[in-house]
């Protein structure tokens, strides 16, 4: 009878806090926008602004872009004038260069406001591929590779971001009737899809030493961003692993890498830019209505945006070691006797 009653107490604060549910019109067109400016500079490509007006979060409509701002560029102290392109889109006729100053100006008539960004191109990243060694110990065909990889940064103000891209390769037919030939791949190198990469290390992830060592902790992405606050000295080497599956790569031909070499890339970016990115990365990865919201970083004065800086380098790798460091299965290391289906 006591639980009868209590639950018979409960049921009316139920009913009323279901019943606590107002819906509030809110009209955006009251909210005043902001102007915002967008761009990245990149060594011999032509600089080129972004303009448009900002929108209230729940708005779904396209950005209007704004098409009468007078956007001017100031480079290493020299005044450059740019052209209208369309659709809120403005272009300078210069290719700025490692190591140029640039500051961009914006006046937009409607509401008189003037926005001011800078940024610095940072030099192109030094770095080297120490070794790419591979393990081909899976009885299913996945072949798991480390890649060590060297830095050089005696400044310890850098920022970066790694990709690693590995060729595309099909077999191709030999016959009407959809054969394969297994023995012989087809390689594009012109692959533009990043693999996912691993980096557990301790200097250039959040994971302590301890954590570091486990399968969970570190970084597993497609697109590594670190910096060289913590080098010890002017350069420092670091593990990157990742994965080819078992669709046919190194399970039906002799030599991995002759399949598919390995493209690695790696931006250096200014600070302001690289504060961009990780914001924006930590925003889409919000995923419930209960984490912590992510502000994107922003440097623009005078309204919002990005004004940011980078430059681009690659290695490619074609040798391999092959070693047993992913599988403790005793497994064969099969290089020059493939499986055939």
């Amino acid at each position: 009878m006591k639980h009868i009653i209590k639950y018979s107490l409960l049921l009316p604060l139920v009913v009323v806090l279901t019943a606590c549910e107002t819906i509030i019109d809110v009209d955006t067109e009251d909210i005043d926008p902001y102007a915002v400016l967008m761009s990245r500079a990149e060594p011999d490509s032509l600089l080129t602004v972004r303009m448009t007006w900002s929108r209230y979060t729940l708005d779904n409509h396209p950005f209007r872009p704004i098409t009468d701002a007078t956007v001017s560029l100031e480079l290493n102290g020299t005044a450059v004038s740019s052209s209208n392109l369309s659709d809120g889109n403005y272009r300078f006729a210069v290719l700025p260069q490692p190591g140029d100053t640039m500051t961009l100006t914006a006046y937009v008539p409607d509401g008189d406001r003037t926005l001011t960004a800078g940024a610095r191109v940072p030099l192109k990243p030094d770095f080297d591929i120490v070794e790419l060694v591979a393990d081909t110990t899976s009885p299913y065909g996945d072949v798991y590779y480390r890649m060590r990889i060297k830095v050089t940064d005696p400044s310890h103000h850098g920022f970066y971001k790694l990709m690693v891209f590995p060729s595309d390769w099909t077999f191709p037919w030999v016959d009407s009737l959809g054969s394969y030939d297994w023995s012989q791949p087809t390689i594009d190198s012109s692959y533009s899809y990043s693999t996912y990469i691993r980096v557990k290390d301790p200097v250039l992830t959040d994971a302590s030493a301890i954590e570091a060592l486990s399968d969970d902790d570190g970084f597993n992405g497609r697109e590594f961003m670190f910096t060289s606050e913590h080098f010890v000295g002017d350069s420092y080497e670091f593990n990157v692993e990742f994965t080819q599956y078992s669709t046919g790569l190194g399970y039906y031909v002799e030599d991995v890498m002759m399949v598919a070499p390995f493209k690695v890339k790696m931006t250096a970016m200014s600070y302001d830019y690289y504060r961009y990115e990780v914001t924006r990365d930590g925003q889409s990865t919000v995923q419930t209505i209960f984490m912590e919201p992510v502000q994107v970083y922003c440097n623009v004065d005078g309204g919002l945006g990005i004004f940011g800086a980078l430059s681009k380098a690659e290695r490619r790798i074609s040798t391999v070691r092959y070693e047993h460091f992913h599988f403790d299965n005793g497994g064969t290391i099969f290089k020059q006797q493939p499986k055939k289906r």
